[in-house]
This record gives C-alpha cells, sequence and structure tokens, in this order.
C-alpha cells in the first residue's frame, strides 16, 4: 500500500487530498474513480485562486499595506478551501436521489453564498473604469448639490446689491438732469434764456443742490449697505468652498461604496458574472450527486460498518463485563455474607457452651457443700 501511495504523483496525491477522500483507501478502488475525485479537487483547487484574487481585490480597496492584503487573501483562500474541502468530503451517496438531494441542500446553499462573496471584489475589477465614472458622476452631482444650495443666497445678494446700484444710478441720472438743467438756466441757453444769476437760475440751482445733497446721503447709505452685502457675499462663498473642500476630502469611495455603484452600473452582466462562480462554487456537489454510488464510498460504507460493528462489540463487551463483574461482587458479598453468619453462630455456640460449663461448675459446688 505505501508503494502504491508513493507511485502517484504529487499533484495527484495533492488534488486527492483537496476532494477530502483517503489516499489509501481511494487506491482500492477503479482508476476513474481516482479520476474523478482528482478532478473534483481541482475544482476546489480553482476555486481557491478565484477566493484568493478576489479577496485581494478587495482588501486592496479596504488596506494601504501590501503585506497586510497578501496575508488577509491568504487567509480568506485557506478558510474557504477548508470551507469547500468540508462540503465535498461530507457529501455522500444514498439510496434515493431525492434524500440525497435534500441532504445536500444545505450544502448547496452555502455554495452559492460563497459563489456570491467571491463574485463581487473580481466584478468591481473588471467593471473599474464603469464604477469610476459613476462615482464621478456621484461626486459631481454632490458639487453641484452643494453650488445649488449656496447659489440661491449669493444670486439674491447679487440681485440686493444691483439693485441699490441701480437706485443710486438712477438718482444720480436725475441730479446730472438737474445739474445741466441749473448750468443750462444761469448761462441762458435754456428755459427763460437770460444770461445770468435770476431768479430762476437760484430756483433750479437750489433744487440741484437739494437733490444733490440727497443723492450723496444715499450714496453713503448705498456704500454701506453694498459692503456689507459683499461681506456676506464673501462669507458665503467662503462657506461653500469650504464645504466643497470637506466634502472632496471625506469622498472616498469604500468597498461597499462600489458594490452599490456595480449595482446601478449593469445587473445583467453582474447576474451573468456571478451565475458562472455559483456553477463552478457547486460543480463538485453537482458532480457527486449526478454521479452514481462509487467503489469509493462503498469502501468508505463498508470502513464505517466495520467501526460501528467493532465498536458495539467494545460496548457488548463492556457490557458484559460490567454485568459479569455486578455478578462477581453479588456473590462476594453473599460470601461474606454465609462467613459472617457462620462467625456469628460459632461466637454464640461458644458462648453458650461456655455459659454451660459456668451453671455446671456452680451446680457441683452447691451439691459438694
Amino acid at each position: 500500500m505505501i508503494e502504491e501511495v508513493n507511485n502517484l504523483s504529487k499533484i495527484t496525491r495533492f488534488l486527492l487530498f483537496c476532494s477530502g477522500v483517503s489516499v489509501k483507501m481511494i487506491l482500492k478502488c477503479p482508476q476513474y474513480e481516482l479520476n474523478k475525485y482528482s478532478s473534483i479537487g481541482l475544482t476546489i483547487v480553482f476555486t481557491t485562486l478565484l477566493s484568493s484574487l478576489s479577496a485581494f481585490f478587495a482588501f486592496s480597496l479596504i488596506f494601504d499595506s501590501l503585506i497586510i492584503v497578501i496575508g488577509a487573501s491568504l487567509i480568506w483562500a485557506g478558510m474557504i478551501f477548508n470551507l469547500d474541502r468540508y462540503i465535498v468530503s461530507t457529501l455522500r451517496s444514498v439510496n434515493s436521489k431525492k434524500g440525497e438531494f435534500l441532504k445536500a441542500i444545505p450544502r448547496l446553499i452555502i455554495a452559492v453564498l460563497i459563489a456570491l462573496v467571491i463574485s463581487k471584489p473580481i466584478e468591481i475589477k473588471l467593471f473599474k473604469n464603469e464604477i469610476n465614472t459613476y462615482l464621478e458622476k456621484e461626486r459631481i452631482t454632490l458639487v453641484d448639490d452643494v453650488k445649488i444650495k449656496y447659489s440661491y443666497k449669493i444670486d439674491d445678494l447679487t440681485n440686493r446689491k444691483d439693485l441699490l446700484i441701480k437706485k443710486l444710478e438712477d438718482k444720480i441720472v436725475i441730479r446730472d438732469a438737474y445739474y445741466s438743467d441749473f448750468k443750462c438756466e444761469c448761462d441762458g441757453t435754456c428755459g427763460t434764456g437770460r444770461k445770468g444769476r435770476g431768479s430762476e437760475c437760484e430756483s433750479r440751482q437750489e433744487k440741484y443742490e437739494t437733490y444733490a445733497a440727497e443723492v450723496q446721503t444715499q450714496k453713503v447709505q448705498t456704500d454701506s449697505l453694498l459692503n456689507a452685502l459683499s461681506n456676506e457675499q464673501i462669507n458665503t462663498e467662503a462657506l461653500m468652498n469650504a464645504e466643497l473642500l470637506t466634502m472632496s476630502q471625506e469622498f472616498k469611495s469604500g468597498f461597499f461604496d462600489r458594490i452599490k455603484a456595480l449595482n446601478q452600473i449593469d445587473k445583467l452582466a453582474s447576474l451573468l458574472i456571478l451565475s458562472i462562480f455559483i456553477m463552478i462554487e457547486i460543480a463538485p456537489i453537482l458532480t457527486k450527486l449526478l454521479s452514481s454510488k462509487g467503489p469509493y464510498e462503498s469502501l468508505l460504507e463498508e470502513s464505517e460498518l466495520i467501526y460501528e460493528m467493532n465498536l458495539q462489540k467494545a460496548k457488548d463487551n463492556f457490557d458484559y463485563e460490567r454485568i459479569k463483574n455486578s455478578k462477581l461482587k453479588e456473590a462476594s458479598l453473599e460470601m461474606e455474607l454465609e462467613s459472617k453468619t457462620s462467625e456469628i453462630k460459632q461466637t454464640l455456640k461458644k458462648e453458650a457452651y461456655a455459659r454451660y460449663e459456668r451453671m455446671q461448675k456452680e451446680v457441683n459446688a452447691k451439691s459438694t457443700h
């Protein structure tokens, strides 16, 4: 047997180990059984490699250290390998296909969940450009939302400034018109046509100067209001820029953000890739379900029956020894009881004989006197 094991190539022994079979036991089976379980082991190896690749993509989005990413990926791959190996090795063929399928349902569910976990990081890597484009659009949308939120206030401040400036400019136009009218009257080029400072000239001059003073007062007030509105506008723009800067710094797409983006981009392609991984993951289980009961499982069942028979014999021997010891103990107690009873009887006889001897001596002594 050792020679037969040594005759196997290292790759075949490794694949048989991956499939979870006993190498010594499967060597008693035909070659096709050896090939079947080697194929199952190879499928588990492929699943493990895909899981390590998937974990590498996923952890690279979470950690910056390459050593941590590689270490975590290897640990994850080891967990998936051990779980797949356990699922396949514990699935046994039974006489009823329906019963066999029912027993396989929990294992199929676990396999589907494993495929779902493995496929997502690889999907994210495959759709990297599309996901980045989608996330960039999301970022631009958030930036636009922030700008819109502040633009209403900024536009309102700008409109108020423009309105104040327009009112002041309108008054300046009227003031300039009053000044032209005043100069024209005093120069004699309009109005009464008399040059010099007459009553009409002085009246128009007074009207101009009164309105000019009013315009000057309004200009001071307008400048003050414009200055306050400009400061408020500067503060609002500063708040907007600060919020945009904070948002740009905090806007880092994580693993789950990319999964969410992936679901929004192309659900059909994602479903197709997931289906491929599900088929890869459940392939070993389907192989065993679709295959009839093979020689290896018959040998495995035989070894289990032999073990159960030996176990039952050991239990029976234990029960027999226990009963035997119990009976021996009872017999020993009975013999000890009889011995004690005999000793008590002998002691009572001796005591009775001693009393009889003592009474006899007393009687003889009285008769002598």
